[in-house]
């Protein structure tokens, strides 16, 4: 029998909390499960885990209950507080998130040279078995998906590498046919037509002639400029309050969440 529940983690150090979902096989009152988000792993593992407790909130029969409940305490406004260690919305979090660096490099070191049991490869596949998203979600997912800036970073080894590579003869067949019969759509070509001209970078703060001017000048990473600004129709849905290298009056706040990133005042135009 499967049983579910919210539960609060508290730092008794410094009251900062962790609110969650959990579903056990044991009974709620023998299970040691103390979270597994980033900021509340890494918290536990400073601190030690008798600097910590633990408060079942509420227990339910099915998942999707507690997934609700979790929603309805871990809100947006919940998230920004800056005395939690949640990082996004509860229920299940949100679709099409993009984490932070600081958020990624937080995940990769916690889970670095850890694998993945059976047990727990099975009980994530269960989980998703027979799910079904619906039109909104597919939407949204697509919309993030077309959004993405490409932030790869190669060293100039890694480009030598690439450049003394040769594509095979069937390799550049099958490129030159994917193409073929393809047309671009506006936004496509757009795009295209500002990267083969003089452009401006419109920002809040000023207007730069290129992402490298504007990220040096408003002390922040090349990828936020280009992210806000090539993607001016962008909804914010969520604030990043917590991104400790931005600075604090670049950072979204949960007055900015639905409005476009043109909207704020992030958008490129063409030098005329």
């Amino acid at each position: 029998m499967k049983y579910h529940y919210v539960y609060r983690i508290k730092n008794l150090v410094n009251n900062k909390e962790y609110v969650g979902k959990r579903s056990c096989n044991c009974l709620i009152i023998d299970d040691k499960y103390m979270g597994s988000g980033v900021l509340i792993k890494q918290a536990i593992k400073k601190y030690g885990s008798d600097k910590f407790s633990k408060e079942i909130l509420k227990q339910f029969s099915h998942a999707e209950d507690a997934y609700r409940y979790e929603g309805e305490i871990v809100s947006l406004e919940y998230v920004s507080r800056l005395d939690t260690y949640n990082l996004v919305e509860g229920g299940r979090g949100v679709v099409g998130l993009i984490h932070s660096e600081k958020t990624r490099k937080l995940m990769s070191e916690v889970k670095k040279g850890k694998k993945q049991s059976r047990a727990h490869v099975e009980s994530r596949a269960e989980a998703h078995r027979g799910r079904k998203n619906t039109e909104t979600t597919r939407k949204l997912m697509s919309e993030s998906a077309l959004s993405r800036v490409n932030t790869y970073i190669f060293t100039e080894e890694h480009k030598a590498k690439l450049s003394s590579k040769k594509l095979s003869t069937s390799h550049r067949k099958a490129l030159i046919d994917s193409c073929i019969g393809r047309k671009m759509s506006e936004e496509s070509r757009h795009k295209s037509s500002l990267s083969n001209s003089v452009q401006i970078y419109h920002t809040p703060y000023g207007e730069f002639h290129s992402a490298i001017v504007a990220y040096k000048t408003l002390k922040c990473s090349k990828t936020t400029i280009e992210s806000r600004c090539l993607n001016p129709d962008k909804i914010v849905r969520f604030p990043n309050q917590k991104n400790a290298s931005m600075p604090d009056e670049m950072k979204f706040s949960k007055y900015d969440v639905g409005k476009t990133h043109r909207k704020l005042g992030w958008y490129v135009e063409k030098a005329t």
